[in-house]
């Protein structure tokens, strides 16, 4: 049996639904003009914590690298009897761009015979560095090692390393930290890019 269709409304119920149908979007643009601003007060609490976490993120992988770096220096100290530095004179300051991180790799400019390190051993490994706005690298090791070796720091900048390469088992005097009883220091300018301001740099080593 067919149900028969509702009977049409009559003119006040038509009035009614209508009036319902208006109430019903005003309410959802009230209720969408509130949620703006509170979106707002939510993502200004919010964004805070996101950035901390980051940040303490960027510390840890700094820590990391330093650690993995003065590990990979000590290995070739113990293979080659001597710092990966060319002609050092007295306790010498790097970055990790360059020759350094070239001997490091195992690059083919320094596994000929006289380069720094002839049997071409790979003494650091490390993520991949991630590519910054301003064409440099940050967060790793930069992907085209051969052509460009370097270690970046979460901010973007090579680390900084000092070396005790006159063997007296101490590092001369660091700017603003003096010297160390510590025979390689590497540390990060931290997230200002400034080694100075020694408040958020990253370093290698206990005071």
């Amino acid at each position: 049996m067919e149900k028969k269709p509702p009977p049409p409304l009559s003119g006040s119920e038509q009035k009614k639904s209508k009036r319902g149908c208006i109430i019903a979007a005003i309410v959802c643009g009230v209720l969408a003009v509130l949620a703006i601003p509170i979106i707002g007060i939510f993502a200004e609490l919010l964004f805070p914590a996101f950035s901390n976490a980051n940040q303490a993120a960027d510390t840890v992988h700094a820590e990391h690298d330093a650690r993995n770096l003065k590990n990979a220096i000590s290995v070739y100290f113990l293979e080659y009897r001597k710092y990966p530095v060319r002609n050092p004179t007295g306790d010498s300051t790097v970055r990790t761009e360059g020759e350094l991180m070239a001997i490091l790799l195992g690059n083919d400019s320094e596994g000929e015979k006289d380069g720094m390190n002839p049997r071409r051993i790979t003494f650091l490994t490390g993520k991949q560095a991630k590519p910054t706005r301003d064409g440099g690298w940050r967060k790793g090791i930069n992907p085209n090692y051969e052509e460009n070796p370097g270690l970046y720091d979460p901010w973007g900048n090579p680390y900084w390393v000092k070396l005790d390469a006159d063997n007296d088992n101490r590092l001369s005097e660091i700017d603003g930290v003096g010297e160390l009883n510590e025979s390689i220091a590497i540390w990060s300018a931290g997230p200002d890019g400034d080694p100075a301001t020694w408040e958020d740099n990253i370093k290698s080593w206990y005071e």
